[in-house]
């Protein structure tokens, strides 16, 4: 069965979404989609011009007929989103809004929202193992514990999220969809704390919690933010595997830690130089304090998306 991926990005993140393109067709094969909405012209072209089978380019213009758009940009700031706090609300509406968009014009069976910064080690197909019969899989930040109310980020991470197209995960998927586009919602003051993401919390309330399935239970993944949990000793990562700790069963429910093949990992604000050949783990020091390029196995997985990047941006002339 053909997987459905979506992900976006400007002509800075293009390296990035091209090669999590290539880690996924590394790891699955031919039968998939790329559903790619590009944020310039730059990047619409370059896409185009690879005429490739696997990526659908879309453009602004493709969906600023859609009646919830104008909503969308009136609402949502848009910024650099290479600033230094990275937070441009316009390009973080986009992932909703355009995910909607592919589920209902293009009616996939499904759709597997990707963050483009992102690349997969093994085969995506674990990921829509985990999800089994559920509607709606969604990731957590894995060292945040669950509190609605309070003010922060969110307990869960927008970086990757699956919707199914059944009746709850289409309503799923549009309600979220209008209420990251349109701030005057009753639950804006609450969960519209951080753009799109802390509206996640919302899903099981609305929506039901045994159609949602915490994908990062059964999937092995990483970010900056949550290294620290996997650290024991002098190994991080071994063999491709990540320890995941949760003593303070903060998402883990029926142990304190877990033991899992790594199949993706989150590189946000990953800051290339390429003239230099060198980088940066974050932009201006957020993750320097929790995610220590000295640590064991931690430079070893930038060294090696670096490398990734270096390829893909030679490999596509960019």
């Amino acid at each position: 069965m053909t997987k459905h991926f979506i992900t976006l990005s400007d002509r800075n993140y293009l390296v990035y979404g091209l090669t999590l393109y290539e880690s996924i067709k590394k790891n699955i094969g031919s039968d998939f989609k790329l559903y790619y909405l590009a944020l310039d012209d730059f990047t619409y072209n370059k896409l185009e011009e690879l005429n490739n089978s696997s990526i659908e380019v879309y453009s602004i213009d493709d969906i600023e007929n859609d009646s919830m758009f104008d909503i969308l940009k009136n609402n949502n700031e848009s910024r650099p989103i290479d600033t230094s706090d990275g937070q441009s609300p316009f390009h973080w509406a986009l992932a909703s809004f355009f995910t909607f968009f592919i589920m209902r014009t293009k009616q996939p069976s499904h759709c597997l929202y990707i963050d483009s910064d992102i690349i997969f080690y093994r085969d995506p197909q674990m990921l829509f193992d985990s999800v089994e019969n559920h509607s709606i899989g969604i990731i957590t930040h894995k060292h945040m514990k669950l509190n609605k109310w309070a003010k922060d980020v969110g307990y869960y991470n927008v970086g990757v999220i699956y919707f199914k197209n059944d009746e709850i995960g289409y309503k799923c998927l549009k309600w979220w969809s209008d209420v990251v586009a349109d701030k005057n919602n009753p639950w804006f003051e609450d969960f519209g704390t951080c753009g799109d993401q802390k509206y996640l919390e919302c899903f099981e309330d609305l929506f039901g919690k045994n159609n949602i399935k915490v994908l990062c239970r059964d999937v092995g993944n990483g970010a900056p933010w949550n290294f620290h949990k996997f650290q024991e000793k002098d190994k991080f990562f071994e063999r491709g595997q990540i320890c995941w700790r949760d003593e303070e069963r903060l998402v883990l429910t029926d142990s304190d830690e877990v033991v899992q093949d790594l199949v993706f990992n989150h590189f946000s604000h990953f800051t290339p130089d390429f003239d230099n050949d060198t980088y940066t783990v974050d932009r201006s020091g957020e993750w320097s304090n929790i995610c220590k390029i000295d640590e064991p196995g931690i430079k070893e997985i930038y060294d090696d998306y670096f490398e990734n990047i270096k390829i893909t941006k030679r490999n596509y002339g960019l």
